[in-house]
């Protein structure tokens, strides 16, 4: 329950400041309208990091964010290269240095499930019982793990359904920019920037939403820790601005390229803080694996960024 209370607030904080951030923007940009398209982005994300606490408690925090965000880079790319839901079809330079970069990364991404993560800790394996409660110990033991197997199960599962989310998000500004035939509105606009404070606007009306079911449920005593505001507010800002610039980026050089380079690039980070602060990798086969998926994402977003300039 703490973790859903302490994601909670988190979650409003952050996006709080992210909606203040974005109308910052919208301000500068002299309010170019709000699209209700750019806001179903918005409140797909919003939905989705609702739930990503809960899952990290299960995966890891590393393993979420490395399987999410090659899910999200590939679904990303897929959406772009071969025009699906609308999106007109973006064709690489070169097909075969995309395709070989794309076959990369699902080679790194498939490495991560097997890599061990210290998530969850035990009752220490010394402790003393008294005979009539070893076996009720034993049979209550055996039905953790079981709980705690399918637990984990449903978090794989829910860890690619986020990463699909995560794929789609930006899908919406994507077909303002470029169908114009079926949103004609949104052909004045000449920088995907002004979708920036409608994408966030679905974001505060989802977490509004998200928010007040939660005092519900805490049945009006929510409670928040004082040590998460500060840096809740300008995780906020900072995401604000990097959405802003991922518009941009997938405006500029097509979703193809820039969702890989976006999408791993978050995941790359959070592992090392997994590694070297919060230790939940350790160990020399689980470092192996990981370097070695490290290896292979990071060739083939290199690979895939090249299928844009370098013609094969």
């Amino acid at each position: 329950m703490s973790r859903c209370i302490t994601s909670t607030w988190n979650s409003i904080c952050s996006n709080q400041n992210g909606y203040l951030t974005s109308f910052m923007i919208y301000a500068y940009m002299e309010f170019p309208g709000i699209y209700g398209l750019a806001m179903v982005g918005g409140a797909i994300w919003s939905t989705t990091n609702c739930f990503a606490v809960q899952i990290m408690s299960h995966v890891g925090m590393a393993m979420f964010m490395l399987f999410a965000s090659s899910i999200s880079c590939l679904t990303g790319w897929a959406i772009s290269r071969f025009g699906l839901f609308g999106v007109p079809s973006a064709v690489p330079m070169s097909i075969l240095l995309n395709y070989n970069g794309i076959i990369l990364l699902i080679v790194g991404s498939s490495i991560y499930p097997f890599i061990k993560v210290n998530v969850v800790g035990s009752v220490a394996s010394d402790t003393v019982l008294p005979m009539e409660k070893l076996h009720q110990h034993t049979q209550n033991t055996e039905d953790n793990v079981t709980i705690s197997y399918w637990k984990k199960v449903i978090a794989w599962i829910g860890t690619v359904i986020v990463g699909l989310s995560l794929g789609v998000m930006t899908t919406p500004v994507t077909l303002l920019m470029t169908r114009h035939d079926i949103y004609p509105k949104s052909s004045e606009i000449t920088s995907p920037v002004s979708f920036h404070f409608s994408f966030f606007t679905g974001v505060m009306i989802v977490s509004v939403i998200i928010f007040i079911a939660y005092c519900f449920v805490r049945k009006g005593k929510p409670s928040i820790p004082p040590k998460i505001v500060i840096p809740s507010m300008l995780s906020g800002v900072f995401f604000s601005g990097a959405m802003a610039c991922f518009f941009i980026a997938n405006e500029q050089l097509s979703p193809t390229i820039s969702y890989p380079i976006c999408m791993m690039a978050p995941g790359w980070i959070t592992s090392a803080w997994s590694v070297f602060y919060f230790r939940e990798i350790s160990g020399r086969r689980n470092l192996l694996l990981l370097g070695t998926a490290y290896g292979f994402t990071l060739f083939g977003v290199l690979v895939i960024t090249a299928s844009r300039v370098v013609q094969l």
